[in-house]
């Protein structure tokens, strides 16, 4: 088994679907259950579990089970690591670079080639 992050740079694995919408998600959080991924982004518990596992091997997030009696993924929660919340301050500084940039665009304008 190959891990999924093998041979990406750190923008490739952040361009996967869902990769940087979920860090996001849980920095503003601070913690959630696969579930709550699953249901407010991905709709796929696959997908959900797969990226959650990709950013926790990236040091992005971390799990935790905060009641030892209960195993399982209904009971294991995500949460942000400060690597992951300095990723995350990053992916948000570059969308207000962006917000700023089209908010000073003349109305009308047509950047277009």
């Amino acid at each position: 088994m190959t891990s999924e992050t093998e041979g990406l740079t750190g923008v490739q694995i952040l361009e996967k679907k869902h990769a940087a919408t979920i860090l996001l998600y849980i920095n503003h959080r601070g913690s959630v259950k696969e579930v709550d991924v699953r249901n407010d982004i991905t709709r796929s518990y696959d997908m959900a579990r797969s990226r959650l596992l990709m950013l926790e091997e990236c040091g992005l997030l971390r799990s935790e089970y905060p009641d030892a009696r209960m195993r399982g993924y209904k009971a294991r929660r995500w949460i942000i690591t400060e690597r992951g919340m300095a990723v995350a301050s990053l992916i948000e500084q570059a969308g207000q670079i962006i917000d700023r940039y089209l908010e000073m665009r003349p109305t009308g304008s047509d950047d277009s080639v």
